[in-house]
């Protein structure tokens, strides 16, 4: 680990940019997500027969806890799945 010397303010300043890229990656990683579980709710509705899906955007939850690269690769590979099934 860096140890950092200076002002609080300056040791703040200093690490801003990393912060803003971890935020914005988070974002993007959340994005992902969001995109992921909207296509996985829509096809299987579609699947299932329901059409109702203004309903489905509004009922996908991303949850803060588990953006992990693992956790999109599961979704995707459910995506997947549901894609060859339909």
């Amino acid at each position: 680990p860096e140890k950092l010397v200076g002002t609080v303010k300056q040791q703040l300043d200093s690490i801003k940019p990393a912060l803003r890229d971890m935020q914005k990656r988070r974002d993007d990683r959340r994005r992902q997500f969001l995109d992921v579980q909207s296509q996985i709710q829509m096809i299987s509705a579609e699947i299932q027969g329901n059409t109702a899906t203004s309903t489905l955007q509004e009922s996908v939850d991303i949850s803060q806890n588990d953006l992990s690269l693992k956790k999109l690769q599961e979704y995707t590979a459910e995506l997947e799945q549901l894609q060859k099934e339909k």
